[in-house]
Parts: structure tokens; sequence; C-alpha cells
């Protein structure tokens, strides 16, 4: 994310991904930043 490439995270069900990326997301500068959440899954 720090260079402005994409980012795509693997893993099955349960391994922690959506975790990382709210973490991420939450340490931004909020002055900065504006996060936006849409769920998607399987069915989207």
């Amino acid at each position: 994310m720090e260079r402005g490439y994409p980012v795509m995270l693997v893993g099955g069900a349960g391994s922690g991904k959506t975790v990382i990326v709210n973490d991420k997301l939450e340490s931004l500068n909020n002055e900065l930043w504006t996060v936006v959440n849409v769920p998607f899954n399987y069915y989207t």
C-alpha cells in the first residue's frame, strides 16, 4: 500500500484477512483518509 500498488489477500475462511485489513485502515491518519467499509461476500 505504501508504494501505491494494489494488494490482494488470499486465505481460507477464518484466517484473519478482514482483521488485517481493518487494523491497517484504522491505523491511517483520520485527517488524510476517509475509510468506507463495503462488505462483499460469496453472493455479491
